[in-house]
């Protein structure tokens, strides 16, 4: 019998089980005192075939950001766990599954807090904190962050200069950068601003001291959920780390998800990991180390809440579709295929049909 037989009625606690255990830093660099400074890119364009380090191609347009992950580690099969947008921001931000996150849709469902974020993880290491975006979990000082800058790309990076130039070299530094796209901007708004922003690093001495790691996202312009989220082009979801050499240069065909990027970085600068995270660091993967093969769950839910109430009091309730990815087998399970209709405005649940 297939050993998949079993998994259904065990689905939603496969999401929550995996955890990362703290291990040693890649080098002496990440010990106290000689930390780098942090910078995750959250890659606001919803098409990353414009990429030239994912898919090298003439239509490329990245190449301050490929010129920075050339040398660096990279995970052509990073997959979705959740809607891309926020939902997917929050999962990387807070290690953390949607239904435990509580951002399923644009906005948080309920109270959130920022323990245990990776903001305030590293703020409580000495990290000035500086968001470059919209924040995951709604004001940037609730998610931890000291500062804020938005509108980079219409704007300018002068903010993030000057923020550079207050910390840098006299504390270590994180950055969230995830800019926001205007309308009509995409990947080579988003280049030409990571090459203002690597260039004020360098400017403050701070380029050569720097880990960065790299996830893709984007808002989705369609507001209805389809089934093409759970298709594999949707579902693509690459990571890449870089940095001064430490990462090694590396393509690796392991499946990863954004949720790893949390423990990954702790792990990296030496920092201990929280129990509880439902990703896993990928430091074996960067050491040639054993890795103990996993599946890989994802939850979608609607890109908006429903009809007739901003946020519905149980979210989970408004549950799409589930996936599992074991090996070479994909599982998906549609709630509508199983016959069940959730009104948003009352939260009734109503078998329509009988279905297989």
């Amino acid at each position: 019998m297939p050993r998949w037989l079993g998994f259904l009625p065990l689905f939603a606690l496969v999401l929550a089980r995996a955890t990362s255990a703290a291990s040693p830093a890649l080098s002496a660099a990440g010990r106290a005192g000689e930390r780098p400074n942090v910078v995750l890119i959250v890659w606001n364009d919803p098409t990353p075939e414009r990429i030239g380090f994912l898919d090298p191609s003439p239509d490329s347009v990245t190449p301050r950001l490929d010129a920075l992950f050339a040398r660096g580690a990279r995970f052509p099969r990073g997959t979705q766990v959740c809607g891309r947008g926020n939902p997917s921001a929050a999962a990387v931000f807070t290690g953390r599954q949607p239904h435990r996150s509580r951002v399923y849709y644009h906005l948080a469902s309920g109270p959130v807090t920022a323990e245990g974020t990776l903001a305030q993880l590293l703020r409580a290491e000495g990290y000035a904190t500086l968001c470059v975006g919209r924040a995951p979990l709604g004001a940037a000082a609730d998610c931890g962050f000291e500062r804020e800058v938005r509108g980079v790309i219409a704007n300018g990076s002068a903010p993030v200069a000057s923020f550079l130039a207050d910390f840098g070299g006299k504390q270590p530094l994180f950055l969230w950068w995830a800019p926001e796209l205007p309308e009509e901007a995409g990947s080579k708004n988003l280049d030409a601003a990571l090459g203002e922003l690597l260039d004020a690093l360098a400017a403050c001495g701070q380029r050569e001291n720097t880990l960065f790691a790299f996830v893709t996202n984007g808002e989705p312009k369609a507001l209805e959920f389809s089934a093409q989220e759970c298709g594999a082009a949707r579902m693509r979801n690459p990571l890449a780390l870089a940095w001064n050499e430490k990462i090694p240069a590396l393509e690796c065909g392991e499946r990863v998800t954004p949720l790893d990027l949390v423990p990954t970085l702790l792990d990296c600068l030496g920092l201990a990991v929280p129990s509880g995270l439902d990703g896993r660091s990928l430091r074996a993967l960067l050491t040639e180390e054993p890795w103990e093969q996993r599946g890989v769950g994802a939850a979608f839910f609607p890109r908006q809440p429903g009809s007739g109430t901003k946020v519905p009091r149980e979210p989970g309730r408004e549950l799409q579709a589930l996936v599992f990815l074991e090996g070479r087998w994909k599982y998906v399970l549609f709630l509508r295929d199983l016959g069940l209709e959730i009104d948003p405005g009352t939260e009734r649940v109503e078998i329509a049909r009988a279905a297989g």
